[in-house]
């Protein structure tokens, strides 16, 4: 059975099994940025808000701000860190992401469900960040959402490098 689909069993039938959001970061060691693959800390949990009753959330963390942005084709983001520690979700479009010091190392993000990325590679922990690429005949459109904190959410690292699809979906 797949990971979203035992998610959705665990969580329709209440069973004591727990489903994490996994995502890919933009991390930092040493100096250089580097992409990780994190799991939450907190599982998803089934949701007693009347607009959303009964459907599977996960809680990201308190957030600071919402910014709406736009990347448009065949755009090049020079070298640069993250502004702050924040959620990148991308809504629509296609983007590539390569670090800087390893520009073969990279991530190809499309918009929607496997859309959404944590960058903490901020100038404090990173030297020269990572180089961001719109692709395709339209434009990306992303959110960019800082944590209130400043503090990345309490997750624990998987394994170096960007999550694999299969992972993206929870576990």
């Amino acid at each position: 059975m797949r990971a979203a689909q035992l998610a959705v069993a665990c969580l329709a039938a209440s069973v004591a099994c727990e489903t994490h959001l996994n995502v890919t970061a933009i991390g930092a060691s040493d100096g250089l940025s580097r992409f990780e693959c994190w799991q939450m800390n907190a599982p998803f949990s089934i949701s007693n808000d009347k607009a959303t009753k009964g459907a599977g959330i996960a809680q990201l963390g308190n957030v600071s701000n919402l910014i709406w942005s736009i990347g448009y084709p065949g755009q090049t983001v020079a070298a640069h860190t993250a502004p702050f520690n924040q959620w990148v979700v991308l809504l629509e479009g296609f983007a590539h992401i390569a670090l800087a010091h390893n520009k073969s190392d990279v991530v190809y993000m499309t918009g929607g469900k496997f859309g959404i990325l944590f960058a903490s590679d901020t100038a404090d922990v990173s030297k020269e960040g990572h180089i961001s690429t719109y692709l395709g005949t339209s434009e990306s459109v992303f959110l960019q959402i800082p944590i209130a904190d400043g503090f990345p959410p309490e997750h624990k690292t998987l394994h170096m490098g960007p999550c694999k699809t299969e992972e993206l979906t929870g576990s």
